[in-house]
Parts: C-alpha cells; structure tokens; sequence
C-alpha cells in the first residue's frame, strides 16, 4: 500500500466534487477559494490519470459525463467520511489537555 501520492488524490478528487456539485470550475475554484487555473489545471491532472473525460465544457458550464457521475456516486460517501474522520481528530485534540514539558 503506498501512502505517498494519498493526500494529493483526496485533494484532487475533492475538487473534483466540488465542480460537479457547483456545475462549473469558475463557481467551483470561489466557493472552495481556490483560483479557476489551478484547479482546472488539477481537474485536467485527474483526468489524464484516469484516461477518461470528465466534463464536457461549454462556455463557463461543465457538465459531468456518465463517468463523472459513476465516479461522484462511487467516491461521495467515502469524501464525507474522510472529512468527518479528520473533523473528530481535530475536535478530540482540542478537548486533550496540553502536553507538559518535563523538567530535565
């Protein structure tokens, strides 16, 4: 199992999600903040990773193709429970009391 490229795939496939959810890279890059070059440029990388065509763009629309939305179906519950997994670890950290430093 390699661990290596993971946090870079999560990333991208949740831009991914991010355009089909708003139907567009423009609407998409301003309500994730980030800009509409970088992530056309990361939706561009998941497509040549995977060899397929992931949105048929027109104008400032991109509309998801069967495989855009088999891949949404497929990896949406598995995002949400990433996302909620790092939300708990986070709040459980913060509810921890501060590590003490020893006295040497």
């Amino acid at each position: 199992m390699s661990h290596g490229p993971l946090p870079y795939h999560v990333r991208r496939l949740g831009y991914f999600l991010a355009v089909c959810e708003h139907s567009g890279i423009s609407k998409a890059a301003s309500a994730i903040g980030v800009a509409q070059p970088a992530l056309t440029r990361q939706i561009k990388l998941l497509e040549q990773e995977l060899e397929i065509q992931l949105f048929r763009r027109s104008g400032r629309s991109a509309e998801p193709t069967d495989a855009a939305r088999h891949l949404m179906e497929r990896i949406k519950p598995h995002m949400t429970a990433i996302e909620q997994a790092l939300t708990e670890i986070r709040e459980d950290a913060h509810q921890q009391p501060p590590m003490r430093k020893e006295a040497i």
